[in-house]
């Protein structure tokens, strides 16, 4: 799927990514499905290694992207001034989302990290490891 309507994102520069040295924790893939407004057929994005821009009208989805990123990187709720539950940012009549962010390791190798929430509970993992938020940073860096 692609991104809301009127909405464009794309990196500065198109470059290949599999010949590019990536600074460890360089945001590699963003994917989120029942996230905000995004519904249930996955929204994909890839930034580029530099500078991204996303442009759109109001109401396309920008800020939900930042939003993705914050929560899917085990962000506090509070710390966006949005919602205070989870479940808030849960597309309005499903009842789970997903935000799964692929950051670099550097030397060409990336981690997954993905969140998973329903409106009664939330689970972090990394390549399948199921965690709570708080160890997020350490599992990370290991």
């Amino acid at each position: 799927m692609s991104p809301a309507a009127g909405m464009t994102v794309s990196p500065v520069a198109v470059v290949d990514p599999e010949h590019v040295r990536l600074v460890p924790g360089t945001i590699v893939s963003i994917r989120m499905r029942n996230f905000m407004q995004y519904g249930p057929e996955e929204v994909h994005f890839r930034p580029g290694p530099n500078l991204n821009v996303i442009v759109g009208p109001n109401g396309a989805g920008k800020s939900t992207i930042v939003n993705a990123i914050c929560l899917g990187l085990a962000g506090k709720t509070g710390t966006l001034g949005r919602a205070s539950q989870l479940a808030d940012f849960i597309k309005v009549g499903e009842e789970e989302a997903e935000i799964e962010i692929e950051l670099s390791r550097g030397g060409g190798h990336s981690r997954e990290v993905m969140m998973e929430f329903r409106i009664d509970h939330s689970v972090h993992s990394i390549l399948g490891a199921r965690f709570r938020a708080a160890t997020l940073g350490r599992r990370c860096t290991s």
